[in-house]
């Protein structure tokens, strides 16, 4: 038979147990958060979207700052505002995240809601494709623009 645990030991490990549960049950939530945003972002509503991203981003959360950034940036359910979205980004880049990574470095670029400089650029830049991130190209038309028919003379 094994021997007893001291109280003050079993109620170490209780707390531990029980902290790793809050935990997993709070990291459970914050998936399920960011996904109801992504899915509302995904259907164009922006204020739903919004609603789940704004409370993670302010807890620190990479992912939904880069996703409000990229939403003041293009105005979707807020004004369209550079120096708030370079400022998001900015939040998520300094944790490591590539894709803001590389979207500051393009406010750098273009003195986007920043002042333009070249050499912050490059440096986002080179954080962002150190982690092997590539900007998604641009999808072209898949089918050929029509040309107007010129009458025969």
């Amino acid at each position: 038979m094994p021997p007893e645990k001291s109280e003050p030991l079993a109620k170490a490990e209780d707390q531990a147990l029980l902290k790793a549960t809050i935990e997993e049950k709070a990291q459970v939530s914050r998936q399920a958060k960011l996904e109801a945003g992504r899915d509302a972002y995904r259907k164009g509503d922006y204020p739903a979207a919004l609603k789940e991203f704004v409370p993670l981003a302010n807890k620190g959360d990479a992912e939904a700052q880069l996703r409000l950034g990229i939403m003041d940036e293009k105005g979707q359910g807020v004004p369209r505002n550079d120096k708030r979205a370079a400022y998001r980004y900015r939040q998520a880049a300094e944790q490591g995240n590539a894709e803001a990574q590389y979207r500051l470095g393009e406010k750098y670029e273009l003195g986007q809601g920043v002042p333009r400089d070249k050499k912050k650029a490059e440096e986002w830049y080179s954080k962002s494709a150190g982690q092997g991130y590539v900007k998604p190209p641009v999808v072209a038309a898949t089918e050929p623009v029509p040309v107007a028919a010129v009458p025969p003379e």
